[in-house]
C-alpha cells in the first residue's frame, strides 16, 4: 500500500451553481468529486434549505494542488461576489 500527498477542496455554495461548477471542474480538468446537499449556518445567516433556492450543496474534491488552485481562482472571478461561497483545502493522502 502507497500513500499519495494530495489536496481536499472542499466548496459550500449555493446549489443554483451546481451546472456551472460542474462546468468549471471539466474545464480545468478535473473528472471525479462528491456533491451533497447540506445546511447551515455561516456569514450569511441560515440556509436551511426549505425551498429549492435556498438550497445548499457541499463539493469535494482531491487533486493535485495545481489544478485546485486553478479551480479557485475561476470560481472567485465567476461566482464568488454574487453567491455565497465558502472554500477550505485540507491536506489528505489516497491510498495508491
Amino acid at each position: 500500500m502507497e500513500l499519495r500527498a494530495k489536496k481536499l477542496l472542499t466548496i459550500v455554495t449555493e446549489a443554483v451553481l451546481e451546472p456551472e461548477i460542474i462546468q468549471e471542474l471539466k474545464q480545468v480538468g478535473i473528472g471525479g468529486f462528491t456533491v451533497d446537499d447540506v445546511r447551515g449556518r455561516g456569514r450569511r445567516g441560515v440556509r436551511r434549505a426549505e425551498w429549492e433556492q435556498s438550497r445548499t450543496i457541499r463539493f469535494q474534491i482531491v487533486d493535485e494542488w495545481p489544478v485546485l488552485q486553478n479551480l479557485i481562482t475561476r470560481l472567485r472571478e465567476d461566482f464568488a461576489d454574487r453567491y455565497a461561497m465558502f472554500m477550505f483545502v485540507t491536506d489528505v493522502a489516497t491510498v495508491e
